[in-house]
């Protein structure tokens, strides 16, 4: 369903917030949900709303995260979180800046690729004592496992790179395979170069798409971020990314695992 035909859905509080705003979807990412740039009237209060329709898509868990967060990290507000008839809506505020995906012949890479390495170096500082937010291996591998007993995983991506593997296939090699450490830190779960915004400067400004965060190994965020800049800037910024993030020595089997087990989200 189209937005403007979505609008007579909203909950009558979410319908006053956007109240005389135009809307821009965002088609970045491969989730299910519905984003959309809520553009106000003078463009000084734009904001972001997630619509899902989804049983296997809620933002509970996102917005108690993003809640937590508040004053730890710099991301986005919760403004909003509300259900009418099949659709749930998330209003957050917007995160000042561009997405460290938004590459151009002017972009200075190796500036991006430092400010990815200190970015995640921030999130993985935040103390995790009174964290209750659990994204552990073993939580993750029953969700990848729901996902394959369920047809949730996108097959045809998967074997974009391997005609003859299975999600079947990767959920036994992840079971089989689980890394002997576990190194906990508060992870983002996504850290790939859309979710990560900078400003001019290459500071950076926030971190969005907290879906999947919580405490979980390091290499959780490592893995995906490795991934992210080889796609996005190039194997070579890889190194760099890693040395400014400051691991004295790089576990590249479970920077492998982590990106293997993204394959069943």
């Amino acid at each position: 369903m189209r937005i403007d035909e979505m609008i007579c859905s909203f909950p009558k509080e979410l319908k006053e917030l956007l109240e005389g705003c135009s809307y821009e979807e965002n088609k970045v990412g491969c989730s299910n949900t519905m984003v959309y740039k809520v553009i106000s009237k003078d463009e000084n209060d734009n904001r972001y709303l997630k619509v899902s329709s989804n049983e296997f898509e809620n933002f509970n868990y996102e917005v108690d995260l993003l809640n937590w967060m508040k004053g730890k990290l710099p991301v986005p507000e919760v403004l909003y979180h509300g259900h009418s008839g099949e659709y749930e809506f998330f209003l957050m505020s917007e995160v000042c800046g561009k997405d460290s995906s938004m590459i151009d012949e002017d972009t200075d890479k190796v500036k991006v690729a430092k400010a990815l390495g200190r970015g995640l170096r921030l999130i993985h500082s935040v103390p995790i004592k009174h964290c209750n937010f659990d994204q552990r291996l073993e939580t993750k591998l029953k969700i990848t496992e729901f996902n394959v007993q369920n047809g949730l995983v996108d097959e045809e991506d998967i074997k974009s790179t391997d005609p003859n593997i299975t999600p079947e296939k990767i959920l036994k090699e992840l079971q089989d395979n689980k890394p002997n450490s576990d190194d906990k830190v508060l992870t983002h779960g996504d850290y790939c170069l859309p979710n990560i915004i900078l400003d001019k400067d290459y500071n950076i400004s926030g971190f969005i798409d907290w879906g999947r965060g919580g405490i979980c190994d390091r290499y959780q965020d490592i893995g995906i971020g490795c991934r992210s800049i080889k796609s996005n800037l190039g194997e070579e910024m890889v190194p760099i990314f890693l040395e400014e993030y400051g691991l004295d020595k790089i576990d590249y089997s479970k920077i492998h695992y982590y990106i293997l087990l993204d394959e069943l989200f």
